[in-house]
């Protein structure tokens, strides 16, 4: 799952450190995981609840089917909400 996010390898490349002691550089890497994995992670029902009633505010406007800006933050909106939907699936195997 940590894997497929895309910022993964930057956090990866930024935590990991080896000082001579591996139990050491292990116990550090797990508790920045842990940290990261509890912020990213956990808050994906939260960011899905949050996209879901921006893209109904969205969809309810009168200036839907006109606006050109509303159609494009759909469609981003959507896309993250898609991100978000494979993280959680991800999270199920």
């Amino acid at each position: 799952m940590w894997i497929s996010h895309e910022n993964y390898e930057s956090f990866l490349e930024n935590t990991w450190t080896y000082d001579n002691n591996l139990d050491a550089s292990l116990k550090n890497f797990q508790a920045n995981l842990t940290h990261w994995n509890r912020n990213i992670f956990g808050m994906v029902e939260k960011k899905k609840l949050e996209i879901l009633a921006r893209l109904n505010g969205i969809q309810r406007s009168r200036a839907y089917p006109h606006s050109q800006f509303l159609s494009e933050l759909e469609l981003e909106l959507q896309r993250e909400l898609d991100n978000l939907l494979r993280m959680e699936e991800i999270k199920w195997f």
